[in-house]
């Protein structure tokens, strides 16, 4: 069985209960995830051993149901406190259409009933002084319903016929059968990484692109999770989102000058990297990845800044790419003549 399955289906769990205060029967719980008695108190026990306030206790007519305490004795929150989450909220509006967006405004209503509209009003005035550019990042206000059929087909593993825009390369316009793995926020973008029952193999779908999304019925619709999937683990040799297909392992290196080099080390790119100060001020980045050319356009967003000392194929997908630009600039420059 997946990690990444039964954290879903314990993640399915806590909604449930916390948002039930008389409780909830063991069978009701069972029946709903699609899943064992066995397999629902096993998933308890383990959110108990992390520290979930949860028990069952006995009520009306004998009948024992699982409830989650209230958190006001255990959680200690300030009026500062509630003020740092209200000044926040603009900062996650990028977010807004996800289901993590719906959680947070439900969390934003009962603050507002806590603190009062005079004090909320102050913290409007507060938040202004912070702010997201916005800059590149995707709009999912109107696209809830697409993201509750993917995370439907996550948690119960159900194939979703989806209808992606992409490119010619990954099918324009065409119906594709998908079993969702997990989603990735990359760049101001959601990205689903999910199992292509036609290439039978994981990839990248930009969620900005489906058109359309329907998770399939029945357990006979149910899809196998790769054996040895995890999407950290997927993650780890891909460049963002972007991860090749191959065996090969790419060893990387690529020097950025002296004006580029705090810039670079200041941020985090993946979990192989390694950087080497230059004796000019520069700096040497190390990768190992199994994919190049996402990292070819990376690099060439910083223009003559970055050099790519290897390896060679790197280095002929950055000049092939340049050379590229070049050519469309002179064409440019010899129609104004």
């Amino acid at each position: 069985m997946s990690d990444s399955l039964q954290l879903l289906r314990q993640w399915k769990l806590l909604q449930r209960l916390s948002d039930e205060q008389d409780g909830v029967l063991l069978t009701q719980l069972s029946s709903e995830l699609g899943v064992s008695a066995r397999t629902v108190r096993r998933d308890l026990g383990v959110l108990q051993a992390a520290g979930f306030p949860l028990d069952e206790r006995l009520g009306e007519r004998g009948v024992k149901r699982w409830r989650m305490q209230p958190l006001g004795p255990q959680l200690q929150v300030g009026y500062a406190d509630l003020i740092s989450v209200m000044m926040s909220r603009r900062l996650l509006e990028p977010m807004a259409g996800t289901p993590l967006w719906d959680g947070q405004q439900r969390l934003f209503r009962k603050i507002r009933g806590a603190l009062g509209e005079r004090a909320v009003q102050y913290c409007q005035q507060l938040s202004g002084m912070l702010g997201s550019s916005g800059f590149g990042v995707s709009d999912y206000t109107r696209r809830g319903e697409l993201l509750d059929a993917l995370l439907l087909g996550m948690e119960e593993r159900r194939w979703v016929q989806v209808q992606y825009g992409g490119g010619a390369a990954d099918g324009a316009g065409t119906r594709q059968q998908l079993g969702p793995l997990g989603l990735i926020w990359h760049n101001g973008s959601l990205y689903l990484i999910a199992w292509s029952k036609k290439r039978g193999e994981v990839r990248n779908y930009k969620v900005d692109r489906v058109l359309s999304a329907e998770a399939e019925g029945g357990q006979s619709n149910q899809f196998e999770i790769p054996e040895g999937f995890s999407l950290q683990s997927w993650q780890s040799t891909a460049f963002g989102v972007y991860r090749g297909t191959g065996e090969r392992m790419w060893e990387i290196r690529i020097r950025f000058r002296a004006g580029s080099a705090r810039y670079v080390q200041e941020s985090w790119w993946h979990a192989t990297q390694r950087f080497e100060e230059l004796p000019d001020g520069g700096v040497e980045l190390h990768l190992r990845l199994n994919e190049l050319s996402a990292v070819s356009k990376w690099i060439l967003g910083f223009g003559s800044s970055a050099t790519v000392l290897a390896p060679v194929e790197l280095q002929q997908l950055v000049r092939a790419e340049a050379t590229a630009m070049l050519q469309d600039l002179d064409e440019l420059s010899r129609g104004g003549e």
